[in-house]
């Protein structure tokens, strides 16, 4: 008869199930310290976060978007020859926000590709 495996389980973490004890109250008058950073301190962290300086993006030019889209056409083009598909034109479009540089969407039987300006620019 074959041995059968068994998934293995972890134990469940310290404390689990367990009633938690309330923290401790300021010792300073009972005012706790603003998790906002004072005006001073917001100066001091906009030029260095995480030891790195920081700096004010910009979104691309009106030239480099066109370098991008002159770019994708070109991909899309050789992408189509590669595998032996009609080139149609895919819209492009710069409304693309937070940490992906570009996206291909379908949306409703349209397809487009985003990008984020932002990134392109760093």
């Amino acid at each position: 008869m074959a041995r059968r495996l068994l998934p293995q389980v972890k134990p469940p973490p310290v404390g689990w199930g367990e009633a938690r004890t309330p923290p401790e109250p300021a010792r300073n008058g009972g005012v706790r310290p603003s998790p906002h950073p004072t005006s001073a301190e917001s100066s001091q962290d906009k030029k260095q976060k995480n030891g790195c300086p920081v700096t004010s993006l910009q979104p691309i030019s009106g030239q480099q978007k066109q370098q991008v889209l002159d770019e994708t056409s070109r991909f899309l083009q050789q992408a189509c020859q590669l595998f032996e598909l009609d080139y149609q034109t895919i819209p492009v479009s710069f409304d693309l926000r937070g940490r992906a540089a570009g996206m291909y969407q379908v949306r409703m039987g349209k397809q487009r590709i985003r990008y984020n300006p932002w990134i392109f620019s760093s």
